[in-house]
């Protein structure tokens, strides 16, 4: 029958190693993260800043495109090329 290679390795962790072989291992503390390692929490809040100013921009030009007067319709610009090759005729009021 074959062995379990996971049970006899489980096992092999519960029996103390010999105290020639076995060196005390000390935590290492935690390294300081570096300004130019790669935080993707900063890069969304970056990316969602990029973002709202562009959305600002836009409203500001939605806002500019209100304000201005409505441009004249198609039948509005035919009738008045329609008047102009009519000529324009005007009467002078002296009184």
């Amino acid at each position: 029958m074959n062995e379990n290679k996971f049970l006899r390795n489980l096992s092999q962790q519960n029996n103390p190693l010999p105290a020639s072989s076995s060196r005390a291992v000390e935590p290492t503390p935690p390294q300081p993260v570096r300004p130019t390692e790669y935080d993707p929490i900063k890069r969304l809040t970056d990316e969602l800043s990029r973002h709202s100013r562009a959305i600002e921009g836009l409203n500001t030009r939605i806002d500019r495109l209100e304000g201005r007067p409505q441009a004249a319709t198609q039948a509005e610009v035919q009738a008045l090329l329609q008047e102009a090759q009519e000529g324009v005729s005007f009467t002078l009021n002296s009184g």
